[in-house]
């Protein structure tokens, strides 16, 4: 047993199955539905995206929001840092960003990205404390 996951509890339960968005935990950056539509590119980047904003209603219709053809947007590596904890890392749907960024940036594709990346810093701020 994780003897430093002993007091920890579940928060947050979505209400039903298909849920898509919830609590968002904050990183050092919050990815915007602005960076997304304006194809917003960061000198950290982690992640080339290229999925529009797709938006499920209540009514289980998709709204999707497109950005300039042929362009994409960038996830920092800010936003899979915690903005209160120096040794938590976020990827995949957990990435800091707004619910409108989100619904771009949780397709799988981006998700991997995210994954690999935070990883690799996890393993960059270990090895680099020796």
């Amino acid at each position: 047993m994780l003897l430093f996951l002993k007091n920890a509890h579940l928060g947050n339960v979505a209400v039903e199955a298909g849920i898509r968005v919830g609590r968002r935990a904050k990183g050092k950056y919050v990815l915007t539905e602005e960076d997304v539509l304006s194809c917003h590119k960061f000198a950290d980047a982690v992640a080339d995206c290229a999925w529009p904003i797709e938006e499920w209603g209540q009514d289980k219709r998709v709204k999707m929001r497109y950005f300039e053809e042929n362009n994409f947007y960038q996830v920092p590596a800010d936003c899979l840092k915690s903005a209160a904890l120096t040794n938590l890392f976020f990827a995949g749907r957990t990435i800091s960003a707004t619910d409108g960024a989100i619904a771009s940036a949780r397709v799988i594709g981006i998700c991997l990205q995210t994954g690999y990346a935070a990883g690799t810093i996890a393993a960059s701020k270990i090895l680099n404390k020796k």
